[in-house]
């Protein structure tokens, strides 16, 4: 695999500490730019902040569950500062406050319907509320409005739990139960902190398991399979089964996008599902960071796309940066941060395959082996010319004819011109 120039001044051929630090900050980096200088702030009181749909601060003036959940687990994710606990604070305070604040902030009373739809669609979607309650569990403690916030969106999702177990992509216990959410919400009790019931373990582990259920979904319930069981054996199988699967799709930057209903009208969520393969990994076969050529290709191509002007996207989906996706690459960075940890061996191996990287590219590595070459040459014509019959005399003949063949060439091109 050729080396990656992340943005460092060295080169990679497996991700390390350093490479990790660089992509986290550089994603903290632009969602701080998004709070504080976006056009979705517009309006908002003093202190308070919330992030839209797309990582771009000039885009649009859109708020929304998903951006606000996705920039609070980036600042979660991220390393103390001196305004982490502000921003993180301004987020919680407009999550509390948006019901009453959105309707105040309109210009005309003719979108307000539309903005009450759109609030009562977010209180139902279960994708949402899990996206939040995993973020809050990211962040500090200290957090003013963290503690309060984070039972009320727990009490919600017991509430919509179904009696037989599972969720569905509605907050209503009698819709159908649906695979993704219920894996959704497994993961974000967990992180939690929250006993979550066997009942519900279990079926996150049928969906894993059940070939019938999209690949691309099935990423999901085995990342969170291994989280709730410490890698454990099923976990392990079962992705090392879907890497076979999906290796070669990991050769280009790829997500899928996850319909379902709410009332009349249809909604998404994103699913991207190499990230989600990536963060397994760090549970279920560790030494593939390292080792595994394509999940080397997707970390490093993360890495450096985040930091790139064009940014982290997948084509498929339109150029614009998604905030949550965004969210999942810092969420994805972070655990594999944790692995290089908790797996010394893997974080020595990573380094040591940069260093030799870094030695076998370097310009004095270079000239030594140019000078070596030199050297062969000259040896091997001084032994031809002296007819010693020593084996290195043997490639003189060819040294010589190359240098004929090229000396010809030259003057051929001299006398053309």
């Amino acid at each position: 695999m050729a080396p990656v120039l992340l943005p460092s001044p060295s080169y990679f051929v497996s991700v390390d500490a350093l490479a990790l630090r660089t992509g986290m900050a550089r994603i903290e980096e632009q969602f701080r730019d998004l709070l504080e200088n976006g056009n979705q702030a517009r309006g908002l009181p003093g202190g308070m902040y919330a992030a839209g749909q797309h990582l771009n601060p000039y885009s649009m003036n859109q708020r929304g569950l998903y951006g606000t959940a996705a920039a609070l687990l980036v600042l979660g994710r991220s390393q103390p500062s001196p305004r982490r606990i502000a921003l993180i604070e301004g987020l919680i305070r407009y999550i509390t406050e948006r019901p009453t604040l959105e309707p105040e902030l309109l210009s005309g009373e003719e979108d307000l319907p539309d903005l009450r739809g759109r609030l009562t669609r977010d209180e139902q979607i279960t994708f949402k509320t899990a996206d939040l309650v995993y973020a809050l569990s990211a962040a500090p403690h200290a957090a003013a409005g963290q503690g309060p916030l984070l039972q009320k969106l727990l009490a919600t999702l017991d509430g919509a739990r179904r009696p037989g177990g599972g969720w569905s992509c509605r907050l209503n216990p009698t819709a159908d139960r649906d695979a993704l959410a219920t894996a959704s919400v497994v993961r974000s009790l967990c992180a939690a902190g929250v006993l979550v019931d066997p009942v519900d373990r279990k079926l996150v582990e049928d969906d894993a398991a059940d070939s019938k259920v999209s690949a691309y979904i099935r990423t999901f319930c085995v990342l969170v399979l291994a989280e709730i069981t410490n890698g454990g054996q099923v976990a392990v199988r079962l992705w090392r089964e879907l890497f076979e699967t999906l290796r070669g799709e990991l050769r280009q930057r790829t997500e899928s996008n996850y319909e379902f209903r709410i009332g009349l009208g249809m909604q998404y969520v994103r699913v991207p599902w190499q990230l989600y393969l990536i963060a397994g990994a760090c549970w279920c076969r560790p030494s593939s960071i390292v080792f595994g050529r394509e999940m080397r290709a997707a970390l490093l191509d993360c890495i450096e796309a985040v930091g790139s002007v064009e940014g982290y996207f997948y084509p498929a989906f339109g150029e614009m940066k998604s905030t949550r996706t965004y969210g999942i690459a810092m969420d994805t960075l972070w655990r594999v941060q944790d692995s290089l940890t908790k797996f010394r061996y893997v974080a020595r191996l990573s380094v040591a395959a940069n260093i030799a990287t870094r030695i076998i590219y370097s310009r004095a590595a270079s000239v030594l082996a140019l000078a070596g070459a030199l050297a062969l040459i000259g040896v091997a014509l001084a032994e031809w010319i002296t007819g010693s019959g020593l084996p290195w005399a043997a490639i003189g003949p060819e040294l010589a004819g190359a240098a004929l063949l090229g000396v010809t060439g030259f003057l051929l091109r001299r006398i053309r011109r």
